[in-house]
């Protein structure tokens, strides 16, 4: 498996911090959700943390996983108010 990362910090960033047209993304959210969410921009495009799924013990470090195909996907690693993010591919 191939792990690709700049092994740069990003902050996370509040509701607030999204674009008004990127909140759209995250329409399933309810209200109390919108605020408690931490966002990060990678590669283009804003997650929301809680996409990420807790990543099995042969991705350590990596905290969070969030599959985009069979083969391929996001990695996260967390550190305070600040992530890394990476990506892998199988």
């Amino acid at each position: 498996m191939e792990i690709i990362t700049d092994n740069k910090f990003r902050p996370t960033l509040s509701w607030y911090d999204l674009p008004k047209k990127f909140q759209k993304e995250f329409g399933y959210l309810d209200e109390v959700e919108k605020y408690d969410n931490r966002f990060v921009y990678y590669r283009k495009r804003y997650y929301d943390l809680h996409e990420f799924t807790v990543a099995s013990e042969h991705l350590y470090p990596w905290q969070g996983v969030h599959a985009e195909t069979f083969f391929s996907g996001i990695l996260m690693l967390q550190d305070g108010g600040e992530v890394i993010m990476g990506r892998y591919c199988a």
